[in-house]
């Protein structure tokens, strides 16, 4: 009788030992690294808003190392990252990479929307399974989890680059990224100069640059508002367009239930972004004007003149980006189409 049950009591702790071992070794451990910090608004609501959507639908079953700021490099280099699993997911965005991602840049381009939300939905839905995923992303090894758009940029400068007209910003040096974005700016005779953003206080501050393309929403994060004195209102300069990818490799490794929730994950991430975005936009622009901000308004005459600089731009990325042999026609339409939607 002493035996059996102690054969009994054996025979349970075997089970509970290899089956608590048995989850543990099913636990997924997936790094992600972005440039961004922990703390900087497009972090908090989209990768790390992400990052906790998922380990909620996988009920703990997907974890997540977390590598901020450039941890395991530099903006510029997290596609080749991701590419070669040094990261499994990465923040890749086309701006940083325009040679192998050129086809991204159309919602980039100055005047394509008006709102984070009507930008991201367009992006997203050609980076998810639309015509971007199948001739960009898919071609360079890599699954978008997410894409968005920022909010149309505007000029920020420091106090000694005053802003007081259209033609005063002629001859400035100003951070931009991208294609479509100095493009933008050096029709109206601006002089870009290319640099991720987590250069751009430091080259500021060292008077490198006059300042910087940005929405008011990344002024603070990125610690500017007392670098910057001046800004530009009434006329879209482009915008920004990240993603949060993975590569197909990984990807393909992973059970589809993950999978799933992943997805699921993903279109809860735009939407919540967006809506940040749109609403953080306008409430950032009063706190830069309280503390001092001196936004320039343009007049009518400056706007037409803006628009008949930019208009020619869509154009010409079309014809630069077909003469590459790259589907630009069919990537544009399919981009404006969304837009609309």
């Amino acid at each position: 009788m002493r035996k059996s049950i102690l054969m009994l009591i054996t025979m349970a702790f075997i089970l509970v030992f290899f089956g608590i071992t048995g989850n543990a070794e099913e636990k997924i451990v997936l790094k992600l690294a972005d440039s961004l910090p922990p703390t900087h608004f497009l972090s908090v609501n989209a990768g790390q808003f992400w990052m906790n959507k998922v380990k909620e639908y996988t009920g703990g079953k997907v974890e997540f190392q977390h590598y901020p700021a450039q941890q395991l490099g530099k903006a510029k280099d997290l596609l080749t990252l991701t590419q070669t699993g040094v990261t499994d997911i990465g923040y890749v965005c086309p701006a940083y990479a325009s040679d192998k991602l050129p086809l991204s840049s159309v919602g980039e381009l100055p005047g394509m929307f008006d709102s984070s939300c009507q930008g991201s939905a367009a992006i997203w839905k050609l980076a998810k399974s639309g015509i971007l995923d199948q001739e960009e992303f898919a071609k360079n090894g890599l699954k978008v989890l997410f894409a968005f758009s920022l909010v149309p940029y505007r000029v920020f400068t420091t106090e000694r680059a005053k802003i007081d007209s259209l033609n005063s910003l002629r001859g400035m040096k100003i951070r931009a990224a991208g294609q479509s974005i100095p493009a933008a700016l050096e029709s109206l005779g601006v002089v870009p100069i290319r640099m991720s953003a987590p250069e751009v206080r430091e080259s500021i501050s060292r008077g490198t640059i006059d300042g910087s393309i940005a929405p008011f929403s990344s002024i603070k994060p990125y610690g500017m508002t007392e670098l910057v004195k001046y800004a530009t209102s009434g006329v879209d300069f482009g915008s920004f367009i990240a993603t949060y990818s993975i590569s197909i490799n990984k990807w393909n490794s992973l059970p589809s239930d993950i999978q799933q929730a992943m997805v699921t994950a993903g279109d809860e991430t735009v939407i919540n972004f967006c809506r940040f975005m749109d609403k953080s936009e306008s409430k950032a622009r009063a706190a830069l004007v309280k503390g001092g901000l001196i936004v320039y308004e343009l007049t009518s005459e400056e706007k037409k003149s803006v628009a008949k600089s930019f208009a020619p731009l869509r154009e010409q990325w079309v014809s630069t980006m077909n003469s590459r042999g790259l589907p630009a026609s069919k990537v544009m339409a399919d981009y404006l189409k969304a837009v609309q939607q």
